[in-house]
């Protein structure tokens, strides 16, 4: 940044042409991970030697870290930094000669590529890095050992999926994600036991994007773990806020992707959120996929336990849906399930739902589980969860998802009706 910085302001005519290349080296992480750090750090010195033999005057080049590089081209157009990618990757291509721990070995790698020019593409620096790195995701996406222009990129991917990627990219640094909010109701008592916190993303051009659409570019692209510490932030501050307010005294829900919960800082992740926040780890209930844990059981027991001890509070989500339910009771100590909406929509008119859910129920409790139907959407549903013994609920027709202030004025009035109203789910919403 420091001779980005220098370069463009000792331009003064505003002459300089700068190519900012961002280059990913395909295959190395599958190398560190299979033949430890140690050969990956063989790997990556010699092909920092081999980028400094192309360094010169004109040709700046540096490591941001992992298997990134940079190299700045000065007084460069596309002809230029295009011929310049194609002899990286040339030179990225002669096989690399390992010895280690007395074995021999060769390992093979090349470079995804993506370029940005200044002042063409942009005039501001940071925009230009990020620009190079959008387009060298692109490059990485189309198998690698290529490169891509961001100019070409902007002109040809105009469909909505690329459209999304290069913009949710951008989404946490301009603070354009935000949470909404969703009760969960005991189904006897009426009183919320839980809110369940939803992650949005409010695009200036494109309007309230539902997660459905951009979770799984936000997977594709590696956010998954950087929106799921967000989330978990931001929900602890505003339950810990709405508790000091006297508007709200009860837990929040946050999704775990499968991403964050296999990270080894997991359980350091939370605790430094909990300390920060200042929450009472009992306010916060981690939802972890049924689909997930049925398929990592085994690996993340522990963790589980782990987090448990700490004090906060485990469901499985979309509970049901999966193979392994009950393995996954008999194997992973959890406090809740959370009944798939699968199960739930067609309650009243589906003998064999009625049969499962209440099995389910059955089980559950029997094993001192609490049990969450998901999705309820009528009257009658909730009669009859209510008739299973199921513990709590929720869904549209007892409130949608709602942003901060709506949901802050929502719980104001929800809590003058609850003074009120007789001790029932039906007499508190009506």
């Amino acid at each position: 940044m420091e001779y980005l910085k220098e370069t463009v302001e000792s331009d003064k005519d505003n002459y300089m042409i700068l190519a900012i290349m961002f280059i990913d080296l395909n295959r190395f992480k599958q190398i560190n991970d299979t033949l430890g750090h140690e050969v990956g750090d063989m790997l990556l010195k010699d092909v920092a030697k081999r980028f400094k033999s192309i360094s010169n005057d004109s040709t700046f080049i540096a490591r941001l870290g992992g298997d990134e590089f940079v190299v700045i081209l000065k007084n460069a157009d596309k002809s230029k930094a295009a011929e310049t990618a194609g002899f990286i990757n040339k030179i990225l291509a002669d096989k690399i000669h390992i010895s280690y721990n007395g074995k021999e070995m060769d390992l093979f790698t090349s470079g995804s590529i993506g370029i940005s020019m200044y002042p063409t593409d942009s005039n501001d620096i940071k925009n230009v890095l990020k620009n190079a790195d959008i387009s060298m995701y692109v490059a990485k996406k189309e198998g690698g050992n290529t490169y891509r222009f961001y100019e070409d990129i902007y002109k040809n991917y105009k469909d909505d999926h690329m459209h999304l990627e290069m913009k949710l990219k951008n989404a946490l640094v301009n603070r354009e994600l935000v949470l909404y909010y969703q009760p969960q109701f005991n189904i006897k008592s009426g009183n919320i036991t839980a809110i369940e916190a939803l992650i949005r993303w409010n695009n200036p051009e494109l309007g309230l994007i539902l997660p459905s659409k951009f979770i799984p570019i936000a997977n594709d692209i590696g956010l998954m773990q950087e929106m799921g510490s967000w989330v978990l932030k931001e929900a602890c501050t505003q339950i810990k806020l709405w508790r000091d307010m006297g508007i709200l005294d009860t837990c929040v829900t946050v999704n775990i992707s499968g991403d964050n919960f296999q990270g080894p800082l997991i359980i350091e992740t939370i605790q430094n959120t909990l300390n920060e926040t200042g929450v009472d780890p009992k306010l916060l209930a981690l939802d972890i996929t049924e689909s997930y844990l049925s398929s990592n059981f085994i690996s993340l027991e522990k963790t589980v336990f782990d987090l448990r001890q700490l004090g906060v509070y485990i469901s499985i989500d979309d509970f049901g849906k999966g193979k392994s339910s009950f393995a996954l009771l008999k194997d992973v100590q959890v406090d809740c399930v959370k009944i798939d909406k699968l199960f739930i929509e067609n309650l009243p008119d589906d003998k064999k739902s009625q049969l499962i859910v209440k099995a389910l129920i059955d089980l559950a409790h029997s094993m001192d589980i609490k049990v969450v139907a998901e999705g309820v959407e009528t009257p009658e549903t909730v009669k009859i969860l209510e008739n299973m013994n199921c513990d709590d609920i929720h869904g549209f027709l007892l409130s949608a998802p709602m942003d901060k202030s709506s949901f802050e004025n929502w719980v104001i009035n929800y809590n003058i009706r609850n003074q009120n109203a007789n001790s029932s789910t039906k007499e508190v919403l009506r």
